[in-house]
């Protein structure tokens, strides 16, 4: 039994001076060195566009048949097949994996959206306390293992058509777990945590018309992992829809409503507020519909204004 001992202790000895080695040289590395977003816990995202409600957009009222995003003609659906690749840690990321000239020609092609680890890409875990990486290091916010932290990067042409130059021009990305980095034509456009929030950015200076090619890079684990320490199987990947939006430049950004009951529940306004991306001379005409039938309807004069509200009456 001794020998047995021995050794197990050896081993833990050993085990615990890697792991403390290993914290240590990641902390040295984070501290000394310029920290990447994915270690900077002050940073969640870069020029990510500011968060809305949601909504599907269409080139005019008679074009709206069921509200699906994909039977209008202001989206270029982003869903299907990528290229991809997979790594198992972000040192090991090629050269360049960014640029319009590299050969990704024997890269897996991998749809869009999908989970990584129910593809034979890693592997699920189940977490019910602490979080999945706990068994490789110790918690040490915003630190995550450097040696192992599985990395995708996606590669897509596009095509942009000409009528599209000089919009407003919106990639969207429905989820992506843990974070999110994108380059278009090899030009750096964003970065993005909140593995389960949609993020959108600004292409409309970098897309041209015809061919264009969007790169993405996903890591399993950043520094945000730390606020998602849930009772919940952890995967990765890309997990709703993707899509570019056209838009015009004066356009709906935001809108928001309040439902106000009056007369003991027997009537109420719905509360709209609008926002634009610009100041503008505008009319908004807001319908209340179900399914075809009109229920109510108001409309708001903008002289110049951004947001402004109104109130829609409805009988209950």
């Amino acid at each position: 039994m001794r020998p047995i001992i021995k050794k197990v202790l050896i081993f833990s000895i050993l085990y615990s001076l890697f792991t403390f080695s290993f914290l240590l040289v990641s902390a040295q590395a984070v501290q000394n060195e310029e920290q990447p977003f994915w270690l900077n816990e002050k940073i969640s995202e870069d020029n990510r566009l500011p968060m809305h409600a949601s909504y599907v957009v269409y080139s005019n009222e008679d074009t709206i048949q069921n509200s699906d995003w994909k039977d209008s003609r202001n989206y270029l659906n982003l869903n299907g097949t990528w290229k991809f690749k997979w790594f198992e840690k972000p040192a090991d990321l090629p050269d360049n994996f960014s640029s319009a000239s590299f050969n990704d020609a024997g890269w897996d092609n991998f749809k869009v959206p999908a989970n990584w680890e129910v593809n034979n890409y890693g592997f699920p875990i189940y977490v019910n306390v602490g979080y999945e990486f706990q068994n490789l290091q110790s918690i040490n916010p915003p630190v995550v293992p450097l040696f192992y932290d599985p990395t995708g990067i996606y590669r897509r042409e596009i095509e942009i058509p000409q009528n599209w130059i000089g919009k407003n021009l919106v990639l969207h990305i429905g989820a992506a777990k843990s974070n999110l980095m994108v380059w278009v034509n090899g030009k750096y456009i964003g970065y993005s945590e909140d593995g389960k929030l949609p993020c959108e950015f600004d292409l409309s200076s970098a897309l041209v018309p015809g061919k264009n090619l969007i790169v993405m890079r996903i890591m399993r684990w950043c520094d945000g992992t730390y606020l998602e320490g849930q009772d919940f199987w952890r995967f990765s990947g890309i997990t709703r829809d993707c899509y570019v939006i056209m838009r015009e430049k004066t356009h709906i950004e935001d809108y928001r409503v309040k439902t106000l009951f009056e007369d003991n529940y027997k009537k109420a306004n719905l509360d709209l507020t609008v926002e634009l991306s610009n100041k503008a001379k505008a009319k908004i005409v807001a319908k209340l519909m179900d399914g075809s039938q009109l229920i109510s309807t108001n409309e708001m004069i903008l002289n110049s204004e951004s947001e402004k509200s109104i109130a829609i009456p409805v009988e209950l």
